[in-house]
């Protein structure tokens, strides 16, 4: 056979297709190894891993049916993520090439630069090649890849815990950078490139800060692509009106001559309801992945204790075990019930949950069954899978959560001092200004001048500097949580609007508050 032949057809035929779909294969092999070495040496090394645990756990599970060889690797390439082009390209060199499966994971190894995937892949290439059972073999491989995925996920949590504590002093210490220069007009003339220095700096402190957070926090994929439950569909068409709604305004606010407090607040107002949606839809999403592992476990177990179909085993179950997923659960068996097609019920079950975890779990269940695998069997594998990741996000949740209000709260502590010292130093030195004016030489008497040399430039010049300090604060402590949290990035306008309020009641109450302190003074 031609094989040079047909490999320049296969890599015709595969170019002319959409790469953007799971299945469509690079034009050359050297081209798609650079694609992985990028994708392994960049932020993306954390969302491999994650899929190729999914990939090795979809496998495992659908192994048990006892299938041959060729079909695990046919499904497994079809599959969507990061992982499944390593396996495009050993279905290619033994379909395409007539390399045996064994031989086609060994030069796939020995092409991946990653140290973990490199040798996964030559031990199934030995396991291929001897004679092992593909079940056991992925079954073993998927619980090792699962136990290094969540050790690098604990220390990358370790690291994260650490890194919040270090953003809050970063913070601290940019704030304390600005109300520096605020005394030091105090004392002498300081130059204008000292003040954009110590402006700059502060801004870089702060930026530095959430890229630290970003750079620790571990990569996962937790909502499905598209909004898909009632909370992301609701969250949805909100952000659609009243985003361009709260452009429309803040612009309308601008242009009558607004308080940017004013404006931010009302923004805040009405940004908060798509935020809110979304952070409830994540903990709807929590608690159903911590229940899904549970309800595959006992679905399969039902199923083959007592020799019925799935529909009936569903209808045995006790659902109060489940509470997160009964309503979903119930109206799956309804629709099962009713004779709908099974597949179109599960999707559709899927989809009202809006998990990534309960999309993968429940796929490899049911395909595993589709093969013919033990009831028992597939849901025990698809309930390690999703329980392991459940139990990583709960312990994630321990560092994001504290650290969220953490940063909330210091957030409008730092603003609020901020602006309080920035406006009483500003008032003050206005008063001693008005005194210089109505008495000529009082401000550089012996009685004043040898302790006060305002420098009303610089003060009037750091004062209109200290609003984009705001306004980076503002996005800086809305960002780093999100991070540290993970999950649907419409949580970003939860923790925006919760800012964007601190910052403009800050804004609005501030100089009246320091017009009463100084109402008596005269």
């Amino acid at each position: 056979m031609n094989y040079l032949g047909f490999f320049q057809r296969l890599v015709k035929k595969g170019s002319s297709k959409d790469s953007s779909s799971p299945k469509a294969l690079p034009e050359k092999s050297g081209e798609y190894l650079v694609q992985k070495k990028k994708s392994s040496s960049s932020g993306g090394q954390d969302l491999l891993y994650f899929d190729f645990f999914y990939q090795l756990s979809y496998m495992s599970a659908i192994s048990t049916a006892g299938i041959a060889r060729n079909r695990i690797f046919e499904y497994s390439a079809q599959l969507p993520g990061k992982a499944a082009p390593y396996f495009q390209e050993i279905q290619r060199l033994s379909e395409g090439l007539g390399y045996d499966y064994a031989e086609a994971c060994r030069l796939e190894g020995e092409s991946v630069e990653d140290e973990i995937l490199r040798s996964l892949l030559l031990r199934l290439s030995d396991c291929l090649s001897s004679g092992e059972s593909e079940a056991e073999f992925l079954g073993r491989e998927a619980d090792v890849l699962g136990t290094n995925y969540a050790d690098g996920y604990e220390r990358k949590l370790e690291s994260l815990k650490q890194w919040t504590d270090a953003f809050s002093a970063l913070i601290i210490s940019g704030v304390l950078v600005i109300i520096i220069g605020v005394v030091s007009t105090m004392i002498w003339k300081t130059d204008m490139l000292f003040i954009l220095s110590l402006v700059g700096l502060t801004i870089g402190i702060t930026i530095v800060g959430v890229w630290l957070i970003s750079l620790m926090s571990p990569k996962e994929v937790v909502t499905l692509p598209k909004p898909s439950s009632r909370e992301q569909q609701l969250a949805h068409i909100f952000l659609m009106t009243l985003l361009p709604a709260a452009v429309v305004v803040a612009l309308f606010l601008i242009m009558r001559g607004a308080g940017l407090g004013w404006i931010m607040l009302l923004s805040a107002m009405l940004i908060f309801p798509v935020g809110y949606l979304s952070t409830m839809d994540d903990k709807k999403i929590t608690s159903r992945d911590q229940e899904i592992g549970a309800f595959l476990r006992s679905l399969g177990g039902v199923s083959s204790a007592i020799g019925t179909s799935i529909t009936d085993a569903i209808g045995r179950l006790d659902l109060r075990s489940v509470p997160a997923l009964s309503d979903g659960t119930m109206r799956l068996k309804v629709r099962l019930q009713t004779g709908i097609l099974s597949s179109l019920c599960w999707q559709r079950f899927v989809l009202e949950t809006g998990s990534m975890i309960v999309n993968r779990s429940v796929g490899m269940f049911r395909d595993a069954m589709a093969l013919g695998a033990e009831a028992d069997d597939a849901g025990k594998r698809a309930s390690a899978y999703a329980e392991r990741l459940s139990l990583l996000r709960a312990r994630r949740k321990l560092v994001s959560k504290p650290f969220g209000w953490l940063a909330f709260s210091m957030h409008g502590a730092v603003v609020l001092l901020l602006l309080f010292v920035t406006e009483v130093m500003t008032t003050f030195g206005d008063m001693i200004g008005k005194i210089e004016t109505e008495i000529p030489g009082a401000a550089t008497s012996s009685a004043v001048g040898s302790f006060l040399a305002f420098d009303f430039a610089g003060l009037q010049l750091l004062n209109a500097l200290v609003v984009p300090v705001i306004l980076v604060l503002t996005a800086v402590n809305a960002v780093a949580p999100k991070m540290a949290d993970g999950g649907h990035n419409s949580k970003l306008l939860y923790n925006l609007s919760i800012t964007m309020g601190l910052s403009g009641a800050c804004l609005i109450m501030v100089p009246h508050l320091t017009a009463i302190i100084f109402a008596g003074v005269g």
